[in-house]
């Protein structure tokens, strides 16, 4: 009987042209980056990713591109995972919101994908860890205040360590042991980035970042439930109601904090599939469609309508694009592609941590 073990997508451009490799790359990283070729007739990449369930690792030979996550990225996308990366060769410069970032060989850097990144890479490679914001929140709170950030020594080179080590050994971990790998590597992941994120010189105390970081854990996996009050996030983050508005008081308060991120879901799932604009605002508990369409052009730019039309465009041209097929999840049912890991990456970070 053959032995299963940790799930793995290879993709390489091997004997495909050179513009058709760039596009399946495209493709591939659309839930991540917008990428743009700086050599398309050249471009050649390979890449190599496991699946541990609560973490994706990858090692990649990239030709030089731009990538890009706009604030438009982030809310279609709806992925705001944790990016960490150790260059092995090539490397970067670019922006991360609005700090200037620079990555050389040997350096490890930390991206949030729930902010702004406009990078322009050489031909690189880097073993890379996606993992989901809510798992790294609770294990390592203010980690946020990393983006962009070139990891310290030693604490960047121990990390650099730690993914090139996992990375080659998990051909060699069974299946049923993923889970512990992925929870294991989190954790060592977390310790590490604690430290930096938290700098006395920079950081809030541990202890409101921590009450903070619960309270937006809980609003998240909450957004579509009537239940979402005051105070059942002040009880979810174990503070009282006055220090709960206190830890919001720099995002505008906690009813605006909700607003937006009930805002920030609409325009996601408006954009994502046709749905109606009347059912996406009772979901997320707008009761007036006037009020929310209001609203929502206040914080966009544009109409709910308008929003799906956007979204209704990106999806016809990406059935367009040149037909893709991707290797088997080994060890899981059925096919999938590394776009579709990365949602279920989002998808089980959030799981158990909803309203009754």
């Amino acid at each position: 009987m053959q032995r299963q073990v940790v799930p793995r997508a290879v993709l390489t451009s091997g004997g495909v042209a050179a513009a058709a490799a760039f596009e399946l790359w495209r493709e591939s990283i659309s839930s991540i980056f917008v990428v743009e070729p700086l050599e398309e007739e050249r471009f050649r990449f390979e890449s190599s990713t496991y699946d541990l369930g609560t973490a994706l690792i990858a090692r990649t030979r990239l030709g030089a591109q731009r990538f890009r996550r706009s604030a438009r990225d982030v809310r279609t996308t709806g992925i705001d995972h944790y990016l960490l990366q150790v260059y092995l060769s090539g490397g970067f410069v670019g922006e991360a919101g609005r700090t200037a970032v620079t990555v050389k060989p040997g350096n490890v850097c930390f991206l949030d994908l729930g902010r702004t990144v406009t990078t322009q890479a050489v031909t690189s490679t880097a073993v890379s860890v996606l993992l989901p914001r809510e798992a790294l929140d609770r294990l390592a709170p203010g980690v946020e205040r990393l983006h962009g950030q070139v990891l310290p020594e030693p604490i960047g080179g121990i990390l650099g360590d730690v993914l090139q080590s996992a990375y080659r050994r998990l051909d060699r971990v069974p299946l049923a042991q993923a889970p512990i790998f992925g929870a294991s590597t989190l954790a060592v992941v977390a310790a590490l980035l604690a430290l930096p994120a938290a700098c006395p010189a920079e950081a809030r105390p541990a202890l409101a970042d921590y009450a903070l970081g619960r309270a937006k854990r809980f609003i998240e996996s909450n957004l579509t439930s009537p239940k979402l009050t005051p105070d059942a996030i002040a009880s979810a983050a174990f503070v009282s109601r006055a220090t709960l508005y206190r830890l919001f008081r720099p995002l505008g308060g906690v009813a605006a904090y909700v607003r937006a991120r009930r805002l920030e879901a609409a325009y996601a799932a408006l954009v994502r599939a046709p749905r109606q604009v009347q059912t996406v605002a009772h979901e997320l508990g707008f009761t007036s469609e006037a009020h929310f369409s209001r609203a929502f052009r206040r914080r966009f730019g544009e109409s709910p309508r308008e929003a799906r039309a956007i979204g209704e465009t990106e999806r016809a041209v990406a059935l367009r694009r040149t037909g893709l097929s991707y290797p088997n999840r080994s060890g899981r049912a059925g096919h999938a592609g590394l776009d579709q890991w990365v949602r279920d990456l989002q998808a089980r970070s959030f799981a158990g941590h909803a309203l009754a």
